[in-house]
């Protein structure tokens, strides 16, 4: 497939970058990892934000963005590093909503690109594991990260007996209910929170049995090319040997 250097056959450049999601990857979980480790929520909203900013960039390069697109979204990185350092500077109830926001935006967008991305691999293996694994664990944040901000921008109960929760306990909570387990130690309190857990739980259990189901049950698998999909002729550098 040819077109504005977006060529995934194996040896090209976009092909080459494809070994970038596995660092997707890792940069997502140890965003997580910060976040239930730091005690202060406006530092761990901080870091978390570096972090998923960090991600963001790498996912622009993986996917074959443009260098404009690039140029903007280290800028846009650049940007976000200075209003979270601010957030926590500031040292106020509200220090945590800024990062939080940025956090939340930066996730919704990393699913979307890597969604595409996932759509146009031409071969089932494991980079295709890594992009099918960090969007699970991306949705897992974005719930986390909009039940943090109901809490802060509205002042509902998030949970039953916690008038203020920290944003350990909401990303714990949108984990737990994203895997179903149901632990019952954090209870929603409110129906907003309910509504964000029905949502999270169906979506997190259709996630697991259709896209992480089809792409384990199909590893190692070449998929059609263009050509063989259309029946046009003369297209058929789509057809990728393994990835790195």
């Amino acid at each position: 497939m040819s077109g504005g250097g977006r060529d995934d056959t194996a040896g090209s450049p976009l092909a080459e970058r494809r070994g970038i999601f596995g660092w997707v990857l890792l940069t997502v979980v140890a965003s997580t990892i910060v976040v239930v480790s730091v005690p202060d929520r406006a530092v761990a909203a901080a870091l978390a934000a570096l972090l998923l900013g960090g991600a963001l960039s790498l996912v622009f390069v993986a996917g074959g963005a443009s260098t404009r697109v690039r140029r903007l979204g280290l800028a846009a990185w650049g940007l976000i590093s200075l209003l979270s350092v601010a957030a926590v500077v500031a040292d106020s109830d509200r220090a945590p909503v800024v990062p939080i926001a940025l956090s939340f935006l930066m996730v919704i967008t990393a699913i979307g690109v890597i969604a595409r991305r996932l759509g146009r691999l031409p071969a089932i293996d494991r980079t295709t594991v890594f992009v099918a694994l960090s969007v699970y664990l991306l949705i897992g944040q974005a719930f986390a990260y909009l039940l943090s901000l109901v809490g802060l921008l509205t002042g509902w109960s998030v949970f039953v007996g916690q008038p203020d929760p920290s944003l350990q306990d909401t990303v714990y909570f949108a984990y737990v209910t994203l895997t179903t387990v149901g632990y019952g130690d954090l209870v929603p309190g409110s129906q907003i929170t309910r509504a964000l857990a029905i949502g999270e739980a169906l979506l997190g259990q259709l996630y697991l049995v259709s896209v992480v189901a089809l792409v384990i049950g199909n590893l190692g698998r070449q998929r059609p090319s263009v050509a063989e999909r259309t029946g046009e002729p003369g297209r058929e550098g789509s057809r990728a040997g393994p990835f790195q």
